[in-house]
């Protein structure tokens, strides 16, 4: 059971959005987590987040970088470890990612999208094979989606040639 994160320099409101797990056994024996809060008592449609990282070595939480503003419909409860890095999406396509060992903030390309929706429908957002995917759904129903692939470097997502019509 791991403490509490210490929320230094968050007012009584604190918020905790997300907790991830980073851990690669090919690197270390120790794992990192990665806490996301808003240490923001408004009710605007940005934040005052947080990052706090908790590290099983030293068996304590700490503070990394300064407080941030993302939107507010960043889903921090979905973070992907894909090369060192915790990446984040919105239903509406923003990215955020963070290099833990930089301890540094940064953004990805936003897929592209065909469909011209408030709220996009992603049904998979992870990492399969050394490489990070998003699956989109489209349509009516969930039978039609795009498969994308980002690039190692970040330039850019690849849709995948298999994007598919499911016969029922």
């Amino acid at each position: 059971m791991l403490p509490p994160p210490n929320a230094d320099g968050c007012d009584s409101s604190t918020t905790i959005f997300g907790v991830n797990l980073a851990f690669d056994p090919s690197k270390s024996p120790h794992y990192q987590v990665i806490c996301v809060q808003n240490c923001s008592s408004s009710s605007t449609a940005y934040g005052n987040y947080q990052i706090e990282i908790y590290s099983s070595e030293t068996g304590t939480w700490r503070l990394s970088g300064s407080p941030f503003v993302v939107p507010s419909d960043m889903v921090f409860e979905n973070g992907v470890l894909w090369n060192g890095t915790i990446h984040w999406i919105s239903p509406k396509g923003s990215t955020l990612c963070f290099d833990i060992d930089q301890e540094r903030l940064g953004s990805m390309p936003s897929p592209p999208s065909h469909e011209r929706w408030d709220k996009r429908r992603f049904r998979y957002f992870g990492e399969s094979g050394g490489h990070l995917h998003l699956v989109e759904i489209y349509g009516p129903s969930t039978t039609q989606f795009q498969v994308f692939e980002m690039e190692t470097d970040y330039s850019r997502w690849i849709p995948s040639t298999i994007s598919t019509l499911l016969q029922s």
